[in-house]
């Protein structure tokens, strides 16, 4: 994911915070994936 975010701002962490808490990523034990799907192996 910080290698596809990196592409639009250096600012990575910042990017995956305003995705979760907008809702389009979800975020478990350090692992992200877009909302509505699940987690893979």
């Amino acid at each position: 994911m910080n290698n596809t975010l990196r592409a639009w701002h250096d600012d990575v962490a910042a990017l995956r915070r305003y995705l979760v808490e907008e809702g389009f990523v979800e975020r478990r034990d350090g692992r992200y994936w877009r909302a509505g799907g699940t987690v893979g192996e």
